[in-house]
């Protein structure tokens, strides 16, 4: 078996892996049955894995540049067409997900202010570490 034919195997086992994970993190994301934290932790877990995963298809599309200046991939069109196609759906998981991330994020900020808890004494935390603090404060009948 070529290196070619090799390295496109692991893009297609990469690519579904990582189409698995990123249906994983819809379910969660949609999930009603498990509390914050276990969303929170089980949401890092996911992202941890999906960097690594992406890393690793880099890694290997760059092996696969390399090997098709050698070999011939005419045998192996039919495979990197199954493979764009699982990468495209991938794409499209993501996007959506990224989605449901930022409405849940809206809903929640919206939640606290409404209740009058987004203010020093409570700061909200942004994906880089640093707080935010809007400084508004909204009364139930403003909502």
């Amino acid at each position: 078996m070529s290196q070619l034919h090799t390295t496109y195997q692991q893009i297609e086992q990469g690519a579904q892996a990582l189409e698995t994970l990123l249906s994983q993190e819809s379910h969660v994301l949609k999930s009603r049955d498990i509390d914050s934290l276990e969303r929170s932790i089980t949401l890092a877990n996911l992202a941890d894995k999906k960097s690594e995963l992406v890393q690793t298809l880099d890694t290997l599309e760059r092996n696969r540049q390399f090997y098709l200046r050698s070999e011939s991939a005419t045998a192996l069109e039919v495979q990197w067409q199954n493979i764009l196609a699982i990468l495209q759906r991938c794409q499209s998981l993501n996007q959506q997900n990224g989605k449901d991330i930022s409405n849940q994020t809206r809903y929640t900020r919206r939640a606290l202010e409404i209740l009058g808890m987004e203010d020093a004494s409570n700061p909200m935390y942004g994906a880089d570490g640093n707080t935010t603090n809007s400084g508004r404060r909204h009364s139930l009948g403003m909502a």
